[in-house]
């Protein structure tokens, strides 16, 4: 035998396990993420999700093999809290990414929170552990509301509470243990409610006695406003819909005028903290009964807008929407060519008021609402002038549309798409988009709702 020969294949295939070794477990300049589905029904499709406050951004899919799935990058993706679903969403985990390269999770199929395990990762170890004691935790808060609602003085209701108080305690505990240079330990203290009585033991001289009033001034201090992968996470998200959903008192403009000069005051240390609050916060106002607060809030923050009137510029188009297309405003000039080709022009429409809708063939939510207005335009059609105008730079596209949505009223375009001069004179950032006109030429509304628009139809007609 020619044992030179063997020493050297064996050293070669050593090197190679070793190599393969190092690269299934996330070394080698690979950053992977590995879970295991016990009693999974059959291999699917899982999809890697980043979580920012309130959206769920795509990030990923692959198939499974006989349970398992991997997401392997050669570079590390951004720091936050992520999850991977499947089972069309219905099925899903959370962990957090913090640059470590190897993240080995096995959970079952049928319980995947609470069976979830993690066999790698020192941040998950602790996250974890974290998200069952938090998911108890909203068990007994919605169990407790449900009591309430039915009879506040039921007795259930004092156990439920002690309870509470004791996971929250149990919380502050657990942190104890965690190492503050983790992500985890972050986005397990911004979860934990500031505490009264430890502020008024490090702050004789400025105790406070409402727990209300506290909470008030001090919502937001464990939330480390130093690190920007906060945004990545829920957590800057909930305390902000918290502090404005039951912090402020009386709600109404002026107080949530005094509340968003707060909550940004709060996050004025980093910039992407900042930037996700304030945008935050315009879209929490866009609506028609705060749309003063929203105003405020752009006039006064919004201090490197560039009024370039361009539909990235989202924020602008709304503000200039709300203040040069209020009720009574010249409804603007709209051009444009029909499907048969026929030119169109807004103000060659008089004596008859107008419902103007812009919409876009790839827009899900004007294809499910183009039945409702159909049904509008079978109603109302003798008696009012129903217009689409098409944002799209496809004419087969929109004539394919129009086809699959029914629709029955006049469509035009001016193949431009949002930075075409129609959508422009318009401040068109979004669709469905409405407007109603009046006989003589006016803005008479922009309703957000099926409600609101037939309502404003019949009281338009009338006038």
């Amino acid at each position: 035998m020619n044992w030179s020969l063997v020493i050297k294949r064996f050293v070669l295939a050593s090197i190679v396990f070793l190599f393969l070794t190092s690269f299934l477990n996330g070394q080698n300049g690979t950053y992977r993420i590995h879970l295991l589905v016990i009693d999974l029904p059959e291999d699917q499709i899982f999809r890697l999700i980043s979580i920012k406050g309130n959206a769920l951004e795509p990030v990923d899919s692959f198939f499974s093999q006989n349970g398992a799935v991997d997401f392997v990058y050669s570079k590390p993706l951004p720091r936050g809290q992520y999850s991977i679903t499947w089972q069309n969403n219905q099925k899903f985990i959370d962990f957090l990414f913090n640059n470590e390269h190897y993240i080995e999770l096995h959970t079952n199929h049928k319980d995947p929170i609470q069976n979830l395990k993690v066999i790698s990762s020192e941040e998950n170890k602790y996250f974890v552990k974290f998200l069952k004691i938090k998911d108890e935790l909203y068990y007994l808060i919605d169990m407790g509301d449900e009591i309430y609602s039915k009879n506040p003085k039921d007795p259930l209701l004092g156990i439920i509470i002690d309870k509470i108080d004791s996971i929250n305690n149990e919380l502050s505990k657990f942190i104890k243990n965690v190492p503050e240079e983790f992500l985890a330990y972050k986005v397990i203290k911004a979860n934990i409610h500031p505490s009264l009585e430890e502020f008024n033991k490090t702050h004789p001289n400025n105790r406070y006695n409402d727990i209300k009033f506290f909470y008030k001034r001090h919502w937001f201090d464990n939330i480390d406003k130093q690190d920007s992968a906060l945004v990545n996470t829920p957590v800057i998200y909930e305390a902000v819909k918290f502090y404005l959903q039951n912090l402020v008192e009386p709600p109404d403009t002026e107080q949530y005028k005094k509340a968003v000069d707060f909550i940004l005051s709060q996050f004025s240390w980093n910039e992407q903290q900042y930037k996700y609050v304030l945008n935050l916060l315009l879209n929490t106002f866009y609506t028609p009964q705060y749309e003063s607060v929203f105003l405020y809030i752009y006039f006064n923050y919004m201090h490197d807008t560039q009024c370039s009137a361009s539909v990235s510029d989202e924020n602008y188009r709304k503000a200039m929407m709300i203040t040069k297309l209020s009720k009574g405003a010249e409804a603007p000039e709209l051009t444009g060519i029909t499907l048969d080709s026929d030119s169109f022009r807004l103000s060659n429409i008089t004596n008859k008021p107008v419902l103007l809708i812009f919409w876009a063939p790839d827009c899900y939510h004007c294809k499910s609402i183009m039945p409702y207005i159909n049904n509008l335009y079978e109603k109302y059609g003798d008696d009012i002038y129903f217009v689409s105008f098409s944002i799209d730079t496809n004419v087969d596209a929109i004539k394919k549309a129009t086809k699959e949505d029914s629709i029955k009223f006049t469509v035009i375009t001016d193949l431009q798409g949002y930075n075409g001069e129609n959508c422009l004179r318009w401040y068109i950032w979004g669709t469905p988009t409405f407007f109603i006109i009046d006989k003589n030429g006016k803005i008479y509304s922009s309703p957000y709702s099926f409600e609101g628009l037939e309502n404003d139809i019949k009281t338009v007609l009338l006038n």
